[in-house]
């Protein structure tokens, strides 16, 4: 399904389809959105880390989480992977935006090579304080070959999680302070 608007957004593909006419047509996505819509492959022989970013920045750009009151908000969304993924660079969560796959056992996020395969972490403002991301969940996956470095956050969840990292590099990395964060069956062999 899709929406009308006048405004002219950038065409990117299939879900903001920019006319001749002026205006752009939306698709109008729920608040879980299949990975595969923005072209994951889920075979683990493709890379999916760019379909995962396109995913993230609709969310994050089209859902952007508000504060509506006292610490209640709205917004965001989550990323589903019905399959396991391949990824080929670091993935940073951006705000509101959250990962779920299928179950534990049945969908994987595997690393191309040994690296942190998701994180919080955005790097350092002109200040050279830390930024990161907040009020996210990591959900019903399991992650090989890479880790999971999370730094100062709050309202987080980390729930049925294997973190199978088996090349000697820490496989959940926590660093910093941490505020109503919640972590629910969470296994971790690191070898």
């Amino acid at each position: 399904n899709y929406k009308w608007t006048s405004a002219d957004i950038l065409d990117d593909g299939g879900y903001s389809i920019q006319t001749t006419k002026g205006g752009t047509w939306l698709a109008d996505l729920d608040y879980i959105i299949d990975i595969r819509h923005f072209g994951a492959n889920c075979d683990l022989i493709n890379s999916d880390s760019v379909f995962i970013e396109k995913c993230q920045n609709y969310i994050f750009i089209n859902r952007p989480l508000i504060n509506i009151s006292a610490g209640n908000e709205k917004g965001g969304g989550v990323i589903y992977f019905p399959k396991s993924l391949l990824i080929t660079q670091t993935i940073v969560l951006k705000k509101g935006v959250s990962l779920q796959g299928n179950s534990k056992i049945g969908t994987n996020i595997h690393c191309y090579e040994q690296m942190i395969g998701i994180t919080n972490f955005d790097g350092y403002d002109e200040n050279g304080v830390i930024k990161t991301t907040n009020n996210f969940s990591l959900k019903d996956f399991v992650i090989s070959q890479g880790s999971i470095l999370i730094s100062a956050t709050y309202n987080c969840l980390f729930e049925n999680l294997r973190v199978m990292n088996i090349v000697g590099r820490d496989a959940f990395i926590f660093d910093g302070l941490f505020v109503d964060c919640k972590i629910k069956n969470v296994h971790i062999i690191s070898c």
